[in-house]
């Protein structure tokens, strides 16, 4: 069946052009190009004229013992703070009872892993079922400090740990209302809630936030009232003003004056003084902090003396007057995600986009700039992002849709050809088809990826953004670390520089765990790594029929190859009718040519059909690459 030809010295990359490649089942059949790959399990491009073929046969997961690795991870953020040898991550993990931020570092040269666990503190008790709950997670720089800064919708604070020359520390800040999704923009870190409303910190200040609450006790709790310096039970979360309220048990008493000492939000120290009544009186100036509250001038009125609180007022008011807000988009009942673009922040709801644009709260604007196009909605999204960005640009999710938008113009679909007159508009070849939930995007410097985060498809949507080429890579098994079907959990998270993806794969139940991997992914032992080469062509398929197929074929010398190759006349079934296999064959180390031969009646004047190219080193240290595939016809009526 096969026939070798050898001796095609210095010629790879030369002697023949290298495939277009891609998926391209959308294509009509007048314009396909013979030659497009589509399907593809563990092969990549290698370089920008072949295609190596990779025999990774098991997931290398690090740390595979998933009990050492508390809780599954909700959120991932990669640290700059990741060298050449130590990567370092800070992952939001979950059990079936208690949250963490986890800072996660990797040692190359040991193969070590160092957790430091944060354990989250909640306004409120955790949810039973986690995964319905929406959760974000955003990197806020300051001059001297970086906070990874994480939120929980169910939850009205968000969480951090601050890194700085002095170490680490865990907080929290409470917000006006509950984070959905959040990013840094402005100096300031923007999140929209689970209603219509987008919020933002002061400017260079995460814990400045606005708000409309009274918080009437929170410097010093309820006590009696007296002529003495009281208890401070906690400073200002912010620069803000303050309250004193009385609340009368019997008789009034006369409640004399409340005098606070502390500093403004300059630092400056200042004094104010309260006179006192029934109910809540309010200072005029703003305290940063607070030295000393003392009342005097007070005898008891009734049997009973009355009691005190001392809180503060509004943020918002006073000194933080005018940087921190909140925006309201009146025409929307919730919004679903925000992601920055260039200079500017984009606001996605189910069938719209908006534009928010400026530096500070006199500039600011928002603008409707895309109607009836959104992002995809659901009831189970597990904390993930419909939209990740790259190149300056954005992708995401919509009506079963993969979409990228520049800021600019009109979003453009990216997951299968736009064909008008006959041509592709949008410069796509081959496309994709995907329904569910589940699916998630993310980016890195050449590929947008494409994945089911429960990994119940075990495969893996890659784009070329230079080609724009759609590649369908291979998955992984979840028994890889230890999880069993429908008990497993993807994340896929760029790398600090941005030019490969990281997987964290989580076990949902108990024990609730994680581990992670450099692999793009694994095959299953008895499924050699290969590529299918689709052909719709009316011309010369039609005319003629397929008898030869010459691959351009690279190997290192003298390594061995297990080669095969099989075709289908059917669009999409498994139904491939194998021919006979060169279980080892030999490279000579150069460019060389392998010609397979066709039985005649194998692919007969048929308007289309597959051909698939299995190719498998016999080492895993030595890799295979294809230049091209070039097909040999017989035409009808015509003799060779």
């Amino acid at each position: 069946m096969y026939k070798y030809r050898r001796g095609i010295t210095n010629q790879v990359g030369k002697v023949m052009t290298r495939p277009t490649a891609g998926l391209n089942s959308y294509m009509p059949p007048s314009v396909i190009d013979d030659s497009m790959q589509s399907d593809m399990l563990d092969v990549s491009l290698y370089r920008d004229d072949c295609i190596a073929f990779n025999t990774k046969s098991a997931l290398d997961a690090i740390g595979s013992e998933v009990e050492d690795m508390v809780g599954k991870v909700e959120q991932c953020i990669h640290s700059d703070e990741s060298t050449a040898s130590i990567d370092v991550f800070y992952l939001m993990c979950s059990t079936a009872t208690t949250w963490s931020i986890l800072r996660c570092q990797y040692t190359y040269a040991t193969e070590t892993v160092l957790i430091t666990d944060y354990t989250m503190q909640f306004a409120y008790e955790p949810r039973s079922d986690i995964r319905i709950y929406e959760n974000s997670s955003a990197v806020f720089k300051t001059e001297q400090e970086t906070f990874y800064v994480f939120s929980v919708a169910w939850d009205m604070r968000i969480h951090y740990v601050k890194a700085s020359e002095d170490g680490y520390a865990y907080g929290y800040i409470d917000v006006p209302a509950r984070p959905r999704k959040m990013v840094p923009y402005a100096n300031r870190i923007f999140y929209i809630d689970t209603n219509n409303k987008i919020w933002w910190c002061r400017g260079g200040d995460l814990f400045s936030w606005y708000s409309m609450e009274y918080d009437a006790d929170a410097i010093v709790t309820t006590r009696n009232c007296g002529n003495e310096s009281f208890t401070i039970a906690a400073q200002p979360n912010t620069t803000r003003q303050i309250t004193a309220t009385v609340t009368k048990t019997d008789t009034l008493d006369t409640l004399g004056i409340v005098t606070v000492v502390g500093k403004n939000g300059l630092g400056a120290a200042q004094t104010e003084i309260l006179t006192l009544a029934e109910g809540m009186v309010q200072s005029s100036k703003a305290f940063q902090s607070i030295d000393s509250i003392t009342q005097s001038g007070w005898t008891q009125g009734g049997a009973t003396p009355d009691t005190i609180t001392i809180g503060t007022a509004p943020r918002g008011m006073g000194y933080v007057v005018d940087d921190a807000g909140f925006w309201t988009i009146e025409d929307e009942v919730a919004l679903l995600d925000i992601s920055k673009i260039g200079g500017d922040l984009f606001i996605f709801t189910h069938h719209n986009i908006y534009v928010f644009r400026g530096h500070s709260p006199d500039s600011f604007q928002l603008t409707l700039v895309i109607a009836d196009v959104g992002i995809d909605t659901f009831t189970h999204p597990y904390g993930f992002s419909k939209i990740t960005t790259a190149h300056n640009m954005a992708f995401f999710l919509y009506d079963d849709k993969v979409y990228s938008f520049d800021g600019n113009s009109h979003p453009r679909i990216i997951s299968r050809p736009i064909i008008i007159n006959n041509q592709s508009s949008n410069g796509v070849l081959g496309g994709i088809s995907f329904t569910g939930e589940e699916w998630s995007l993310v980016a890195i410097a050449d590929h947008l990826y494409l994945y089911d985060r429960t990994m119940e498809n075990r495969f893996i949507y890659e784009y070329h953004y230079e080609t724009r080429t759609w590649w369908k890579r291979s998955g992984f098994s979840a028994a890889d670390i230890g999880a069993g079907t429908n008990d497993f959990f993807a994340q896929y998270v760029p790398s600090y520089d941005r030019k490969r993806v990281i997987l964290f794969g989580s076990i949902m139940s108990t024990p609730r765990a994680f581990v992670f991997s450099y692999d793009m992914g694994c095959l299953d032992t008895n499924v050699l790594p290969y590529i299918v080469s689709k052909a719709y062509n009316t011309n010369p398929s039609e005319s003629g029929t397929v008898t030869e197929v010459l691959l351009y074929i690279e190997g290192i010398k003298d390594a061995q190859a297990e080669i095969n190759i099989s075709y289908s006349l059917s669009a999409n079934a498994d139904d491939f009718i194998a021919l006979e296999p060169s279980g080892g064959y030999v490279f000579n180390g150069d460019g060389e040519i392998i010609t397979v031969y066709l039985p005649t009646f194998a692919i007969s004047r048929a308007h289309h059909y597959r051909i698939k190219i299995e190719i498998k080193s016999a080492n895993d240290a030595y890799p295979v690459y294809l230049y091209n595939i070039e097909r040999r016809f017989r035409l009808t009526g015509k003799s060779r």
